[in-house]
């Protein structure tokens, strides 16, 4: 078997948001929780190999295990990746992620070595706040590691191109690693994850050849496309108003494997379907 490298996606979910608490648990589309929106959409990916949902360790938060174990039983083709639920820190999501990945990392190499020989692991970062992350995206971003091995960091965010809520991360292993161990427990940083990798990539030496990790920007489409002043991302009320309803004009007769770009066209269409949630402020990571 072609060695390629392996990827897992980690999807961070909590049940306490302050500003709408157990908004990842809400129904949207033909979906009973935002959660399972998300692993529908990704996946139909070509490369991601297994799904992690990485939720607080707390009581609150046991019912984002249920839908886990839902989602599990509940699809058939093309929707039967692994979806595997993982307990950790509430506040310290770097660690969270970290343990996440370390957790597959022990599962593969002790189960299933022998299934795929992957050259590097890659970690798919997504928030359960970005119910439009694609499939083609994660897969057009996977397609350029596969080609540049060098690469440690691609993401769609270091310099915003598109509306807030198409957001993806990946990364190696080795870079998080790093980080994790880099950054003090008490820092404000650990509230985010690879986002960290960005903030910190002169503190990360990836190896003797190229002693900082090697970070590029996807930039989807072209700059006719960018909206960055544009957010779907799910963080009030409003905003879930306004996410249910492009779920409904999207109807049935879309491609989901490119969600994100379908409700790029419907909102440059009409992007007066904002206007409900235009005036929220957004918390801006790394700031």
């Amino acid at each position: 078997m072609q060695k390629r490298n392996k990827y897992v996606a980690i999807i961070q979910a909590r049940v306490g948001s302050s500003r709408l608490p157990g908004k990842c648990l809400l129904p949207l589309g033909d979906c009973d929780s935002v959660i399972e929106y998300i692993v529908k959409n990704i996946s139909m990916s070509e490369y991601i190999d297994f799904i992690y949902v990485a939720h607080p360790s707390t009581r609150e938060n046991t019912p984002i295990k249920h839908i886990c174990e839902e989602i599990c039983n509940k699809y058939g083709e093309p929707y039967t990746l692994p979806v595997v639920s993982f307990s950790g820190s509430e506040n310290n999501v770097l660690k969270r992620v970290a343990d996440a990945a370390e957790d597959f990392s022990n599962y593969y190499h002790t189960e299933h070595s022998s299934l795929v020989q992957a050259e590097n692991l890659f970690f798919i970062e997504i928030t359960a706040d970005c119910p439009f992350v694609s499939a083609h995206t994660i897969d057009s971003m996977c397609k350029i590691l596969e080609n540049f091995p060098n690469i440690n960091y691609i993401s769609n965010t270091i310099t915003r191109c598109w509306p807030d809520g198409f957001d993806v991360q990946i990364y190696d292993a080795y870079s998080l690693d790093e980080i994790n161990c880099f950054i003090p427990n008490n820092s404000k940083h650990r509230e985010h994850g690879g986002w960290n990798i960005v903030n910190y990539s002169s503190r990360i030496k990836s190896n003797a050849t190229d002693p900082f990790p090697i970070m590029i920007n996807y930039f989807p489409l072209t700059a006719t496309h960018f909206h960055p002043e544009w957010s779907v991302t799910l963080d009030t009320k409003e905003d879930y108003d306004v996410i249910c309803d492009i779920v409904a004009k999207l109807g049935d007769d879309y491609d989901r494997n490119a969600i994100d770009v379908e409700v790029l066209m419907l909102l440059m269409k009409d992007p007066s379907i904002l206007d409900k949630n235009k005036n929220i402020q957004r918390n801006i990571p790394g700031v």
